[in-house]
């Protein structure tokens, strides 16, 4: 029953899935029940390549055999897994193909790991300073045309899921972040009171990611035969709303990474302009009610970043909260 230990996957009592794969023989199950569901016969590697404690981690599979070097990935996630969670990743794969947007393809699901195995896409992370600012347009149309295309998928979520998700990291914040309290609640004080009320505004709602950011993206100029194309990942957080709730949280991410490095060779505001723009030739948009998002998106990201321990990169530099609490201001 021993198996070869899974590198790199840390110990986390939160997920059931990695309790119960790191648990004695627990591994050789993880092991078979995979070689099971992709039919591998050989040797395969399987590592930890993404890790959030106390809510997902993400392994690679690869066949160490197999000459076309086939990379699938299994993500074991802390919630058990819903009945149509399959059925769902799989309808936004086939929207997906349709619009020419490349989506992970659900292979299988592992649901005594808690765990849904997808296939890898190509390209890589369009967050680098090479990429060409058209990649940004390019993304922009692709979530466009899934906005446009994705049936009714998941809960609604509108301007009061947003302030309650605020008002939560606030309190994440006050513990951590004494000292920036009463700026962060004056900020999201202000952000509340300026909101405009999507509720009034918006005569419908679509189908979105739900958790819509740059690293979410690829772009890989060999996807199709007429240029670049696109790649969005993880939908585990797909959810009906305001569109322009995924394009406020995409641009307030960007606001992330200026403030993150100010001397980077990347300029949010010019790849968020060429977004938006690749974005309105689908369809349109409103400003205000995109500005009231980002605002509330760079508070959420305010409050997760006063962790020094959060994120892809950290430690954090402390002053980025207090920076971000700004931004929200002046967005």
């Amino acid at each position: 029953m021993n198996s070869p230990p899974l590198v790199g996957l840390l110990p986390d009592p939160a997920l059931k899935g990695v309790a119960r794969l790191l648990a004695e023989g627990g591994a050789h199950r993880f092991r078979r029940a995979v070689r099971d569901a992709l039919g591998i016969d050989g040797p395969m590697r399987i590592t930890a390549v993404k890790q959030r404690i106390g809510q997902r981690a993400v392994l690679r599979v690869e066949s160490a055999e197999d000459p076309e070097k086939i990379v699938w990935y299994v993500k074991l996630q802390r919630r058990r897994l819903q009945p149509d969670q399959f059925a769902r990743q799989r309808a936004i794969y086939e929207i997906g193909e349709l619009a020419g947007v490349a989506i992970p393809r659900p292979v299988a699901v592992l649901p005594r790991f808690r765990a849904t195995i997808l296939a890898s896409i190509g390209g890589s992370p369009i967050l680098r300073p090479e990429t060409p600012r058209t990649a940004y347009a390019l993304a922009g149309e692709a979530i466009a045309s899934l906005h446009d295309r994705l049936p009714p998928l998941g809960p609604v979520r509108r301007d009061r899921f947003e302030g309650a998700r605020v008002d939560q990291v606030g309190c994440v914040l006050a513990d951590i972040r004494p000292d920036l309290r009463d700026r962060f609640d004056s900020a999201a004080g202000d952000w509340w009171g300026d909101r405009t009320r999507p509720t009034a505004r918006v005569k419908s709602i679509l189908t979105l990611h739900g958790d819509f950011h740059p690293s979410q993206l690829h772009f890989d100029r060999a996807f199709g035969d007429d240029g670049p194309a696109i790649g969005i990942l993880d939908w585990d957080e797909v959810c009906q709303g305001d569109p322009e709730r995924d394009i406020g949280n995409f641009e307030a991410h960007l606001i992330l990474e200026e403030c993150r490095d100010p001397g980077a060779r990347i300029c949010p505001r010019d790849l968020g302009e060429a977004f938006a723009a690749g974005y309105t030739r689908i369809r349109a948009t409103d400003p205000e009610l995109r500005a009231w998002y980002r605002r509330g998106s760079l508070l959420r990201l305010a409050g997760l970043h006063a962790d020094p321990n959060f994120g892809a990169r950290p430690p954090n530099d402390p002053e980025l909260p207090g920076h971000l609490i700004e931004r929200s201001r002046s967005e």
